[in-house]
């Protein structure tokens, strides 16, 4: 295994974070899951009091339609169909479908004797992967389907608390964790890599983590977060992140850790994990920051965080939102994933701290534009003689335009937007490329109708061109 390299995440400035979002949609309920289907459109599950809820967002935020289910459904067990856009429901020993409509089309019974909750880990457009036995110490299982519902595969797991799976190609990633005694103490955090038939490809273990996730880039290459404890502190043991690189064959490239900006004896908790499209570059981790007991804070005042970090571990920016301590307590991002169209969708919450009200949560999804995040797509396997930047098209645009650039040898680029006052609107590229053509797509959805320069960055290479927006 490649030798370990471990560093300091360092601090850095918060970023007006909040200047990309689209739009919010606030909701009564604790935040459980998010799924995205093939038309953007955004399903939710959120548990209140002693109901559940099952619904569907259009891409502008509009209510389209839910259900109501007596229980929680916890923990979260959602997933979508990226092929026909149906929803996938896992509750008690059974998975409902649903359609875009949101009828309930089909039901059917997990294929095991476990009685523990069904949990649906991930999709992908051929396939969706469950696990039974969430939370017990009997051995569980998963299950891999296609969404005809017929049973691919079934095999079982490590026996531990599962939390996170990635179903990304031909590859199953899964994470967990166990206690070895005592809360909080000799605890171990799990991850494994499985082909599709259930063959492990590679495994892994870190000590003293707890709340795994994990992600699988473009390149095959995985991310994986964890909350770790720090016994020097005695009877009080301080926690940040702990996060680790693998290649497409399991060897650690990096590891390195947050606390959360010097938070001893604070917590910091990962929720959810995603991978940033378009190749190698990096990922974006959300989660909840609590507030140390030592300055005064209760264990759970917490404000959600977001970290973006780049293929080599740095942070790009991190956003913390700040929480009302007064009527307000343990908020976080618990669910961040991404639509066809490269926005970020965020599921957040916070619970209400008010007497007689403590079992009240307000769940809020957010929809954002990442600078930076754009798919950037190789056209063919030409390989250029020279550097090019070609006029977008369609111009005029509203609101969106593709832009075409090759570059004849690997390096560095960026490609980005200016208004006619030389101020920065929006990064579409900035990583290095090897040698091709790329196409890109430009979303001006949220600037006014005018003339934008965009400028192509290479190794001695700059050019740039007009275009024009009209609303």
């Amino acid at each position: 295994m490649k030798k370990l390299f471990l560093f300091f995440l360092g601090l850095l400035p918060t970023l007006l974070f909040s200047q990309n979002i689209y739009w919010e949609k606030n909701l009564n309920g604790r935040a459980v899951a998010l799924a995205i289907n093939n038309n953007n459109n955004i399903g939710y599950v959120i548990n209140s009091h002693l109901d559940s809820q099952i619904g569907m967002l259009d891409s502008s935020s509009n209510m389209v339609w839910s259900h109501t289910f007596n229980g929680w459904i916890d923990p979260p067990a959602f997933t979508s169909n990226l092929e026909n856009n149906n929803y996938y429901l896992g509750k008690n020993d059974s998975i409902s479908v649903f359609n875009e409509n949101g009828t309930r089309i089909h039901r059917f019974r997990m294929p095991t004797e476990a009685t523990e909750p069904t949990l649906l880990l991930a999709s992908d457009k051929d396939h969706y992967l469950a696990v039974d036995g969430s939370r017990s110490s009997i051995i569980k299982r998963l299950a891999l389907y296609d969404y005809s519902n017929s049973l691919i595969a079934c095999w079982p797991t490590l026996d531990k608390v599962h939390y996170k799976a990635t179903l990304k190609g031909n590859r199953i990633c899964l994470s967990s964790w166990q206690y070895g005694g005592g809360f909080y103490t000799n605890v171990h955090g799990y991850i494994a890599m499985y082909n599709l038939s259930g063959q492990v490809l590679w495994t892994d273990s870190l000590p003293d983590c707890i709340n795994n996730f994990n992600c699988i880039d473009d390149a095959e290459n995985t991310y994986y977060v964890s909350e770790y404890l720090d016994y020097t502190i005695p009877l009080n043991p301080s926690m940040g992140l702990r996060i680790r690189k693998y290649d497409p064959n399991g060897t650690i490239l990096w590891e390195k850790s947050w606390d959360g900006d010097n938070n001893k004896q604070g917590l910091v908790i990962p929720y959810s994990i995603t991978h940033i499209p378009g190749g190698d570059r990096g990922f974006i981790v959300g989660g909840a920051v609590t507030r140390p007991e030592s300055i005064g804070g209760d264990i759970n005042e917490a404000q959600g965080f977001i970290l973006r970090v780049d293929k080599d571990g740095n942070i790009v920016w991190k956003y913390k939102k700040d929480i009302d301590a007064v009527n307000r307590y343990f908020a976080g991002y618990f669910e961040l994933t991404w639509d066809k169209d490269n926005y970020l969708t965020a599921f957040y919450c916070e619970s209400d701290r008010t007497p007689g009200n403590e079992m009240n949560n307000f769940a809020q999804i957010i929809k954002y534009s990442i600078d930076g995040v754009t798919s950037v797509e190789r056209e063919n396997s030409e390989i250029p003689t020279d550097f090019s930047l070609s006029q977008n098209y369609p111009n005029p645009f509203n609101p969106t335009t593709t832009i075409s650039f090759s570059v004849p040898t690997s390096g560095q680029v960026s490609l980005k937007i200016y208004d006619l006052l030389g101020r920065e609107v929006s990064t579409l590229v900035n990583e290095e490329l090897s040698a091709g053509v790329y196409n890109t797509k430009f979303d001006a959805s949220q600037l006014s109708s005018g003339i934008y320069v965009y400028r192509l960055t290479a190794p001695n290479f700059i050019s740039s061109k007009k275009m024009m927006l009209v609303k």
